[in-house]
């Protein structure tokens, strides 16, 4: 915490729990995910440059909620479908996946300048053979009408809830006609789940205050950033934390 900056150390986590390959490759291979002969030339380059060359079934293993994520298009993909991450890196992998199911998608990232982005949104809101818009959270935050998505999954949660809530409302937009679900993946038990609670938190403190203040909780203390490396503390273990209990037999 002395050293090095503890958000940095936050980014790591969430990387984690997005999928281990968005580490370096001397991370990975001190988790085991790469063999200990690769070139060390490119130890400090990030893993997910070469997933191409990485078998699908070896990367979905490597990572819980990708598996979620492969299973859960495969049982919403009748209807049209927006996936968010805010990592180019896991729209790479997501691209594999979808590939090996034979989906038709778009993708679109910062790279894509305004004339291309207007053509592969009309390309998705007219065609019904593409099933699936991947975007990174930023640029879906932007003035998008997608309204031909009725499904939108939010791969990695922001800490800004308002970036999260921008992009879900893409599918929201005038002209959308029917109910839209929203599907938030959260790894339990790890820094995400931290995360989501202060997305909570954050917005009813914007509710609150009428929307007067974008996000008045962005600061944290050092005890606020030390406690999000802390295992989260379940309801039951939050209510009966320091209490004493009498049992007779």
């Amino acid at each position: 915490m002395t050293r090095a900056s503890p958000l940095v150390q936050c980014t790591v986590l969430k990387k984690i729990c997005d999928h281990p390959r968005r580490m370096a490759n001397n991370a990975c291979r001190a988790a085991g995910l790469i063999d200990s002969s690769f070139n060390e030339t490119i130890g400090n380059e990030c893993a997910a440059n070469s997933i191409k060359d990485i078998d699908l079934d070896l990367l979905l293993s490597e990572s819980g909620k990708m598996q979620v994520l492969a299973d859960l298009v495969d049982a919403i993909i009748p209807e049209k479908i927006l996936i968010f991450s805010q990592s180019i890196k896991i729209l790479d992998i997501i691209a594999k996946i979808l590939e090996d199911k034979s989906v038709n998608y778009i993708r679109m990232d910062g790279k894509d300048k305004l004339p291309i982005r207007d053509e592969k949104v009309k390309r998705f809101q007219a065609d019904k053979r593409i099933k699936v818009f991947m975007l990174t959270t930023g640029v879906g935050a932007v003035g998008l009408t997608l309204t031909a998505a009725t499904r939108v999954i939010v791969y990695d949660p922001d800490w800004n809830p308002g970036r999260d809530d921008q992009a879900v409302d893409r599918a929201y937009r005038i002209g959308q006609t029917r109910p839209v679900v929203v599907f938030r993946l959260i790894t339990c038990e790890t820094i995400e789940e931290k995360i989501y609670s202060r997305q909570l938190f954050k917005k009813s403190i914007i509710s609150q205050n009428n929307g007067e203040n974008d996000d008045p909780t962005r600061l944290f203390s050092d005890n606020d950033i030390r406690a999000l490396f802390k295992p989260p503390i379940s309801e039951a273990d939050r209510m009966f934390s320091g209490k004493t209990f009498t049992v007779k037999a």
